[in-house]
């Protein structure tokens, strides 16, 4: 017995030695693919992504993920160890060495990829994955450790580490696992950073693939340098957007030829003809004189030569020989030939481009349809908000163009609120317009129908309703340049485009078994030009997913009654706004034609700034559209303020005669095109003839005579006034009382007497004279 008593002590002290044994070694519950995280956020700055091969893979296949460490923001350290001691080995060998040693450098940093927390069921799981950094303690799937013995000056070191196999990880016949990439520096436990991503796999297709297009869109930004005065700011900021490595430059190179496009037609076009530059005067004249700086009748500028006052002009001209055959120099183009120059290039590219291509043509300026307000609402405003909205929708010119290119046009709506109701609907059918260019479809989201669609499909009009996916769109989003300085343009496209992986899994999985069309619209106002083809180029790559064109589902759509969630920008136009846009939209071609210097820069530049202002890019500037709009109202409303006439007492003496009316123009313009009538209060004083035409130079002033006719004696009223060709004033009307004296015939004759009595006179005094004798 003490023998046995002795054998269950021993074995009972080996089992407790074993038992904590066994419950270190034991498997984490995550590494069955349900694993915890933690809570720290360790940022993933340093560690980039460049390459994950294949996207998708099968259970056995090795998956293989490519990148870089920045080595100064991980603070890897690559100094090389210390020496070892000196050693007595017996032989010349050199201090601090050991011959017959060949340690292999030590890892300066391990990598481990883990197994994060599955399954991936809806859209914010996928957000909440990549939008962390935490480490996990889930399942090892590879690990390497990255060797030293580099230079110390090494700035970047690459990477590469394979998953053998997913194996028992892939739990369903398709889906995406969440990966963790962990940095582990040198005698450190915890990890200094993680990487989030996504992987796919497939055991078996169990699914009909989802249909995907995108929407990639050629619009202008709220630029106000693109819609100020001709010159080097603005011609430099149409070089920026459209010229040799302009932003949609790049947009239109790097689209591929099954994605969609969405276009502004005012990018089809060269832009407004520009008025002809000023140049730049002469250092080499000079001018001297005494100009009164007044003019009269024809207004001529001040420092021209008048009656008190000489003008003279000296130019020194220095001639360059030209030999006999060669050609002239050439005349630089000025900043607004420039402009339409790059803008007419990019036009004809932009077309041929767009060759058996989907193009969906918005509004002119893509003018901002969602501030259309409901057919009952009558108000000043509203009436405003229509009469500038309903020119932007005459887009003949441009889907003809298209269609002569061989694409596909569609004129659609893209309003800014995510949800288009049936009163929307309505009150764009009743716009004139609307017509014009054929039925309208709208790109919306499906939430805008009363029973959300599965991918395109008709509307009542004849157009279509273009679903926008919103997780799908916003996530594509978060694939711009801007949203980071340290990443490259690749590993943006490849991080995004693996997580729009998961989100595209998600959206098939909620009816794996539909035929569905999924819209990827990308963000007007961000620039992923750089990230589009590498976003792609993933999602290639996965098999669930089908690149297509539009489709035409079957049915029709009904929009729905119940308003949706506003956009996050407020509307720039507002009905206040509408109300100043169109009066001065009214105004401005009178005021162009009576500007001599200004007016066609007016016409043309100012009108197409004018119609800019319709758009709702201004919706995230909305301060930048009075300053855009600020200058040239202030030009068309002074055109109607600058002119005024002196009053002044006239005194006519005379049955018949000319009666001189000045006018005052305070503008730094010459007008012309304008015209003074009188009107009389009394028939005492009868004008001859109609209103006269006036043309007055800058800041000077002008006489314009009339005939006139005096009936009888006595005092009279004149109102004078000044008015364009379509009878709009032009000033203040002026009231000045003329004394009219005509004449009778009495004084003729008395004239007469007195003419005949003095020659007479000289008659006699002739006869009467002495005659000198003759000789």
């Amino acid at each position: 017995m003490p023998r046995v008593r002795a054998l269950h002590a021993l074995l009972l002290a080996l089992l407790l030695l074993v038992l904590p044994t066994v419950g270190l070694a034991a498997p984490h519950p995550g590494a069955a693919g349900h694993p915890m995280d933690t809570t720290a956020d360790l940022g993933s700055g340093g560690v980039t992504l460049s390459r994950v091969s294949p996207v998708v893979a099968a259970p056995d296949e090795p998956i293989t993920f490519t990148g870089v460490l920045d080595v100064e923001e991980l603070g890897i350290d690559l100094r090389p160890p210390a020496d070892p001691a000196p050693t007595d080995t017996g032989n010349d060998a050199s201090p601090g060495t050991t011959p017959d040693a060949d340690p292999a450098d030590p890892p300066v940093a391990s990598l481990e990829v883990r197994l994060g927390r599955t399954p991936i069921r809806s859209h914010a799981d996928v957000a909440t994955w990549v939008g962390s950094s935490d480490a996990v303690d889930g399942a090892v799937l590879a690990r390497i450790d990255l060797p030293g013995g580099h230079s110390p000056d090494t700035a970047r070191i690459p990477f590469t580490v394979t998953i053998d196999a997913l194996g028992t990880a892939t739990s369903e016949p398709y889906g995406v696992l969440p990966i963790s990439l962990e940095l582990h520096l040198p005698e450190q436990t915890e990890p200094l950073r993680a990487l989030h991503t996504f992987i796919g796999y497939q055991v078996r297709k169990e699914y009909v693939p989802l249909a995907l297009s995108w929407i990639v869109p050629f619009t202008v930004p709220a630029d106000l340098d693109l819609v100020g005065d001709y010159g080097a700011e603005r011609t430099e900021a149409w070089q920026r957007l459209v010229g040799s490595d302009g932003t949609l430059r790049s947009r239109l190179a790097a689209t591929g030829e099954d994605m969609v496009w969405i276009i502004d037609p005012a990018l089809l076009t060269a832009g407004p003809l520009p008025d002809p530059e000023p140049d730049e005067p002469d250092p080499s004249e000079t001018t001297t004189g005494s100009g009164t700086g007044a003019t009269t009748g024809t207004g001529t500028p001040s420092g021209a030569a008048t009656g008190s006052g000489t003008t003279s002009t000296t130019t020194s001209e220095t001639t360059e020989p030209t030999l006999e055959g060669t050609d002239a120099p050439e005349v630089p183009l000025t900043n607004a030939e420039r402009e339409r120059e790059v803008r007419a290039a990019f036009a004809r590219d932009l077309l041929d481009a767009a060759g058996g291509r989907d193009v969906l043509l918005l509004p002119r300026h893509d003018a901002d349809i969602s501030t259309l307000p409901a057919t009952t609402d009558t108000s000043t405003g509203a009436g405003a908000l229509r009469e500038a909205l309903d020119p932007t929708l005459d887009v003949t010119a441009a889907r003809d163009a298209l269609t002569e290119a061989g694409a596909r046009v569609l004129p659609t709506l893209w309003p800014a609120d995510p949800v288009w109701t049936g009163d929307h609907d309505r009150a764009f059918a009743d716009l004139s317009g609307a017509a014009t260019a054929g039925p309208w479809s709208v790109l919306t989201t499906a939430a805008s129908a009363t029973t959300p669609p599965t991918g395109p499909t008709p509307t009542a009009t004849g157009g279509r309703l273009l679903p926008i996916h919103p997780a799908l769109s916003s996530r594509a989003a978060t694939g711009t340049t801007a949203a980071t300085s340290t990443d490259t343009p690749g590993s943006i496209a490849l991080t995004t485009g693996l997580a729009l992986m998961a989100d595209s899994l998600v959206t098939l999985n909620e009816r794996a078994g539909t035929t569905r069309h999924a819209l990827i619209a990308l963000d007007r106002d961000l620039d992923t030009s750089e990230t589009i083809p590498g976003m792609a180029a993933v999602l290639d790559q996965v098999p669930w997913l089908s690149t297509a064109p539009l489709t035409r589902m079957t049915g029709t759509v009904v929009f729905t009654t119940t308003p949706g969630d506003t956009a996050p920008d407020e509307p720039a136009l507002t009905p206040e706004r509408a109300a100043l846009l169109t009066g001065t939209n009214e105004r401005l071609p009178i005021a162009a034609d009576l500007r001599i210097n200004t007016g066609e820069d007016l016409a043309t530049r100012g009108a197409d700034t004018l119609a800019q202002l319709t758009s709702q890019r201004w919706r995230t500037s909305p301060e930048d559209w009075s300053t855009a709009y600020s200058p040239i109202a202030d030009q068309v409303s002074q055109t109607f303020t600058a002119v005024h006439i002196p009053p002044r007492d006239i005194v006519f003496l005379a049955d018949t005669g000319s009666m001189r009316v000045t006018v005052d123009n305070t503008l730094d313009d010459g007008l012309r095109n304008a015209y003074l009538s009188l009107t009389v209060d009394h028939p005492i004083l009868r004008i001859e003839n109609g209103p006269q035409p006036v043309e007055v130079g800058a800041n000077s002033r002008s006489t314009v005579a009339f005939d006139a006719s005096a009936i009888a004696s006595g005092k009279v009223q004149v109102t004078a006034v000044v008015r364009a060709a379509d009878g709009t004033n032009l000033s203040e009307p002026t009231t000045f009382t003329v004394r009219v004296s005509p004449t009778s015939d009495w004084i003729y004759w008395a004239l007469g007497a007195v003419a005949l009595v003095v020659i007479i006179i000289g008659i006699a005094r002739m006869a009467l004279r002495p005659r000198p004798p003759r000789d």
